[in-house]
């Protein structure tokens, strides 16, 4: 098995188990335990707002990630390489770096913080697989 199979086999399952957070935060939005307080001098369902923002902007990533990792050779450039690792980072440290420094950007449950940890292991592990033929050009 080459490194590009590889590396799509780890970000497919990167993606896969990101889908159950992605699905997860589709099912806060409308869910009155996930608003502001009635107190709170910004519209009470402001969070939903945030929920749908992350649902697009996680949507938008996936995309890109397939799109490199899936498409035509010329797409894998040492330069696409770079902006999928800078879009992992980007992406990914958000759900996993609450934990060891800040708890209260941490994920409310275990299960969380697991599937946070294997999507972006998974994906990060599959762009890194599969680096040698994204410089073979």
């Amino acid at each position: 098995m080459n490194s590009l199979t590889l590396g799509r086999a780890f970000l497919v399952i990167g993606i896969a188990i990101g889908l159950i957070s992605w699905w997860t935060t589709m099912l806060h939005i409308g869910n009155p335990d996930y608003v502001l307080a009635d107190t709170s001098p910004a519209v009470s369902t402001h969070p939903w707002h945030h929920n749908f923002r992350e649902i697009l902007g996680d949507l938008a990533a996936m995309v890109v990630f397939c799109l490199v990792f899936f498409g035509p050779a010329r797409f894998r450039t040492p330069e696409t390489w770079l902006v999928l690792l800078i879009l992992m980072i980007g992406y990914y440290s958000g759900f996993w770096v609450g934990t060891p420094f800040l708890s209260e950007l941490a994920s409310d449950t275990w299960r969380g913080e697991a599937i946070h940890l294997g999507m972006s292991g998974f994906s990060v592990l599959g762009l890194f697989v599969a680096r040698r033929t994204f410089h073979a050009s």
